[in-house]
């Protein structure tokens, strides 16, 4: 609440973001934790770790990122369309979706424990661990999304089906990605001595 009088920028959408920082941080200061959570929520941040996500889909599933691609764009021409020349309408793309789930730190999409152990991660390793989730996230809803053929089809799968990931679900993937990462060799301008 002081946050939001100070701000006037975050409304009560963001209350259940802040107070998971509260209890992860009972002792901190007032400031220490809106430090944290303007880092979370600047949409700088939010910006480079969707950009980073989205090309890292692209690079890792390019199959998945085209199917997202061809059916938003299916779905802007069909708009277009039918609308004639009055004008281009509003698309709801794969990255405006991704851009929700982390502006509103998933709040909202997933179950609470799943919230919380987002968080967690992103105390743990730091904010940039987010974009790591959303690819983790699209690969959990990988087979409905396939199965999506409209932008409603897709909007349904992102907004709702994401709600059915388990915690179970989300750990097992998001430590299968670790152990992927940390099996890589070191980079050899990395090692010292």
């Amino acid at each position: 609440n002081r946050f939001h009088l100070y701000s006037g920028k975050y409304g009560a959408r963001y209350a259940v973001l802040l107070l998971n920082m509260v209890k992860a941080f009972p002792n901190a200061e007032v400031m220490e934790l809106v430090t944290r959570f303007v880092c979370l929520t600047e949409p700088g941040r939010l910006d480079g770790n969707l950009a980073t996500a989205t090309a890292t889909l692209g690079r890792i599933s390019p199959g998945l990122a085209e199917h997202l691609t061809r059916i938003c764009t299916r779905s802007l021409l069909e708009s277009v369309a039918g609308r004639g020349a009055k004008g281009l309408p509003m698309c709801l793309d794969s990255s405006a979706i991704i851009n929700r789930w982390m502006e509103h730190g998933f709040v909202g999409f997933l179950n609470e424990d799943c919230c919380d152990y987002i968080w967690d991660q992103s105390m743990l390793f730091g904010w940039h661990i987010i974009q790591d989730i959303v690819i983790i996230i699209i690969d959990l809803l990988r087979e409905p999304i396939f199965k999506a053929k409209t932008i409603a089809e897709l909007d349904q799968v992102m907004n709702v089906d994401i709600g059915d990931i388990t915690l179970s679900q989300l750990q097992r993937s998001f430590k299968a990605n670790l152990d992927s990462e940390m099996a890589k060799p070191v980079p050899p301008h990395l090692i010292i001595g």
